[in-house]
């Protein structure tokens, strides 16, 4: 697998209270909102950081959450100690694959169809 950092994300229990800190006390701009349940900002930097429902991110997730996006997810996730927890649809944009890795950590990776 060759994959490449898209962003990190929070999960956070009340999407508006957060679009407004992160908009206005940090600057951030919105680029894109899906509800309550997802928010992608961007800082003048091009980086994103995203902020997501309870039920939208990672099951059991604390913190942040690391995302990687690649054209396939294969056994060496495994084969290097970490844990695949499931695979679901993300709508027209592929499937989101959630992997802890050694030491617990939470990372999602979407792989585009």
């Amino acid at each position: 697998m060759d994959a490449k950092l898209t962003y990190p994300y929070y999960i956070v229990q009340d999407m508006d209270a957060a679009l407004n800190f992160y908009q206005n006390a940090l600057g951030l701009k919105l680029k894109f909102r899906d509800g309550s349940k997802w928010a992608e900002l961007t800082c003048k930097a091009g980086n994103r950081l995203a902020l997501a429902s309870a039920e939208e991110g990672a099951a059991g997730a604390k913190g942040a959450v690391v995302c990687l996006e690649a054209d396939e997810v294969d056994a060496a996730i495994t084969e290097h100690g970490g844990t695949v927890l499931n695979v679901r649809p993300a709508g027209s944009y592929g499937e989101i694959t959630t992997l802890r890795d050694p030491s617990g950590n939470f990372l999602q990776v979407l792989r585009k169809f």
